[in-house]
């Protein structure tokens, strides 16, 4: 079901990023998001925990929401092609949260997932959208994704890309975009039939640098009605013709929404408390302006640039807490570690990131992108399967608890997120033959899973 809503129109959206208040792009960064987001932090004195990245304070939630519903209302969204601020009144925004989306399906046939809405500490699993969330060797596309379609705890895929078509560079804006994500596409549905599972949702997002990949690679052969329909929302709280003409082929065709916004730790926001608040407002207007069915806000750690150190953990736990108490809307998220494969301290980034999602009340999750995506081949399956089971593993588990894990996990890689372990390629971890994983990344992931166990994760 895509989301709408009936007191504010998509065109109603398209008419005021023609007509809203005009604002310079350094005043839209430094006057509003800065001092505005700053203000509303110590107005609600929102505290980040070092101590405790999964906390269990319901009223903190509240408030962070409270915080970023205002600064949602005194924001808004600024569209960088037109110079105007696209504002949201608060009869439209409480018209927004009331007729949020709590349930969807995805995928077709045996494939057909529900997707619901999930509450912190709930019983019901987490959907797994699993797949290698990086930058894919053309030659590797269909095995490596085939590989991820075969895992039992794959229920939707999280698709990699590629940075060549038919071996030439794909340049952005030119008929090689619209080329690499036809055959981008073609080549995921070729996966999903050789793993037996053609039905599978796809993450449809595809070489869309200028939309021209995105709108040209819905098609009856590559992503459909049934997939995730990838929107993002530039930060902080920015948009763009670009971005709005993905939504209005969205909306016009029905297709569900999963709209996404990465607010930086660090960055014109301050630290995580800012990250948070500013995370809730656009959570919110993802919904009125790109009209998320499924929202994602994932805090990013600037100073580490990763989503898996303790300033990060927390804000998504808080964010996630705070949303899932408060609105109708399904929560998306991601798995993003920032060491590289063949390595002890990719796995148990993995192992905090899954049960941070899991616990604090996210509908589904999707991962992995090892190594922070930084080099073309750096994944394997093994951390994805060992992402399905921690999230399994720890349905219905308290906060409390996963407090405690987590920071028993946090100190075998904290020493190591600002300079990473060096990555390796799938070539490295697999028998790129067989389509079997070497024996030594087995016997490390064999390891690890042993340690999870004794901390009390599986």
């Amino acid at each position: 079901m895509v989301f709408s809503c009936s007191l504010l129109p998509f065109t109603t959206v398209l008419d005021r990023a023609l007509e809203g208040p005009v604002c310079e792009l350094k005043d839209w960064d430094l006057k509003f998001i800065a001092k505005a987001t700053s203000a509303k932090v110590k107005e609600y004195n929102i505290r980040h925990d070092s101590e405790n990245p999964i906390p269990s304070d319901d009223s903190l939630a509240d408030d962070v929401y409270k915080a970023g519903f205002e600064l949602a209302l005194e924001l808004g969204v600024y569209c960088t092609d037109t110079g105007r601020i696209i504002k949201i009144d608060e009869t439209e925004l409480k018209a927004v949260i009331k007729e949020g989306v709590s349930q969807c399906t995805y995928g077709n046939g045996q494939e057909e997932v529900l997707y619901y809405k999930r509450n912190p500490e709930d019983s019901r699993e987490l959907i797994r959208c699993i797949g290698p969330y990086n930058t894919i060797s053309e030659e590797l596309m269909i095995p490596i994704h085939q590989l991820f379609m075969q895992s039992k705890y794959t229920q939707a895929v999280s698709c990699g890309l590629s940075d060549t078509v038919y071996g030439r560079e794909i340049r952005a804006g030119t008929p090689w975009e619209v080329l690499a994500s036809l055959v981008y596409a073609r080549a995921l549905r070729e996966a999903a039939r050789r793993a037996g599972r053609p039905g599978l949702s796809l993450w449809g997002t595809c070489q869309d640098a200028t939309g021209m990949g995105h709108l040209s690679c819905w098609t009856p052969d590559g992503f459909n009605i049934y997939d995730h329909c990838i929107i993002s929302m530039p930060c902080e709280l920015k948009t763009n013709n670009d971005i709005l003409s993905k939504v209005a082929q969205a909306v016009e065709h029905g297709w569900k929404i999963y709209a996404y916004t990465h607010p930086s730790i660090g960055g014109f926001v301050g630290g995580p408390e800012g990250a948070v608040v500013l995370g809730v407002a656009a959570g919110l207007l993802e919904a009125a302006v790109h009209r998320g069915t499924i929202i994602e806000v994932v805090p990013w750690d600037g100073w580490n640039l990763c989503g898996v150190s303790r300033a990060s953990l927390w804000g998504l736990s808080v964010f996630q807490q705070a949303f899932s108490r408060n609105t109708n809307f399904m929560i998306g998220s991601d798995v993003d570690p920032n060491a590289g494969t063949f390595t002890k301290e990719l796995l148990y980034e993995v192992a905090n990131a899954s049960i941070c999602n899991t616990v604090s009340g996210a509908t589904t999750a999707q991962g992995v992108r090892t190594g922070n995506g930084r080099y073309k081949d750096c994944t394997s399956p093994i951390e994805g399967y060992l992402m399905g089971e921690v999230c399994v593993a720890t349905t219905g588990m308290k906060r409390a608890d996963a407090n405690e894990i987590i920071k028993k996990i946090l100190p075998k890689y904290e020493s190591t997120l600002k300079s990473p372990p060096v990555d390796k390629t799938f070539q490295d971890c697999y028998d790129v033959k067989k389509l079997v994983p070497k024996k030594e990344w087995m016997d490390m992931y064999q390891e690890v899973r042993k340690d999870l166990i004794n901390i009390g994760v599986l």
